[in-house]
């Protein structure tokens, strides 16, 4: 797998981010993120697009994730119609359409954000 990062974001922009958010975060997903705010991860035959910190709730809001996905938060993109989303209260990860009935369709892919990098390196 290859990982390109962006800088990482400052001790405020984590903090702001935390509240912002109202509930826990995978741990593996914030330690990450404390080292590149957003990321671009290529794994065998999956990418996945982690969104920056600062643009996470915004983004959230623009899609309409209370409505639409309900339970989940978004965190990235597959870049195939498919997001990258958390549980919010279970932090376990999932893949779902941006388009139909979502929080039907979303289908987990990990507990935690290891199992989030197995998944990347797993072929179809």
């Amino acid at each position: 797998m290859t990982i390109e990062t962006n800088p990482p974001p400052s001790t405020q922009g984590l903090e702001a981010f935390a509240q912002a958010t109202g509930f826990p975060l995978p741990p593996g997903y914030l330690n990450f993120m404390s080292g590149s705010n957003g990321a671009r991860l290529t794994g065998i035959e999956k990418d996945l697009e982690l969104w920056p910190l600062d643009e996470l709730v915004e983004i959230n809001a623009d899609y309409g994730v209370d409505e639409f996905y309900p339970g989940l938060f978004l965190i990235g993109t597959y870049g195939v119609g498919e997001a990258c989303a958390v549980e919010k209260t279970t932090g376990h990860l999932y893949m779902t359409p941006f388009i139909g009935d979502s929080g039907e369709d979303a289908v987990q892919i990990g507990e935690t954000f290891a199992d989030l990098l197995t998944f990347l390196d797993t072929p179809y």
